[in-house]
């Protein structure tokens, strides 16, 4: 019984979904699914500051409205990069391999924009490439 559970390498044919993809979806979706609220939340958020930064502005502070356009930048990428990570996992949930590609080039983007935007965090490129690693992994049970 545990050969059954460590290996990973069900057939499409036998109709079963790898547990390596049914575990890593799951905890992607869930962790996915906060970042995506975050995100709504953090663009909702910045639009009120924006509106407060305009008020100060026409009561004549001296106040810079370039920090607010990278913000926007950041925020707008990392919402469309994790929607579609969240559509290549679907993808993959479904065993189509076109998921794994979308999802790789969701991520790849997303790494890619936070070290230009932001700079180097551990965070932005572990957890993504530990992900694309296990779905990776599963590519040869994808049709």
């Amino acid at each position: 019984m545990s050969e059954d559970v460590l290996d990973s390498n069900v057939s499409i044919e036998s109709g079963a979904r790898p547990t390596v993809i049914t575990v890593s979806a799951i905890i992607y979706w869930v962790f996915a699914g906060i970042a995506l609220i975050v995100l709504l939340a953090g663009a909702a958020l910045m639009g009120a500051a924006e509106t407060a930064i305009d008020a100060a502005a026409e009561q004549g502070a001296d106040v810079s409205k370039t920090e607010t356009g990278s913000i926007w930048a950041m925020l707008i990428l990392a919402i469309i990069t994790t929607a579609a990570a969240i559509f290549g996992t679907i993808k993959m949930w479904n065993m189509q391999k076109l998921g794994f590609f979308i999802f790789l080039g969701a991520n790849a983007v997303s790494i890619i924009g936070s070290l230009v935007m932001s700079g180097f965090a551990v965070g932005s490129f572990v957890f993504p490439l530990i992900f694309i690693a296990l779905f990776g992994s599963q590519l040869k049970n994808m049709r």
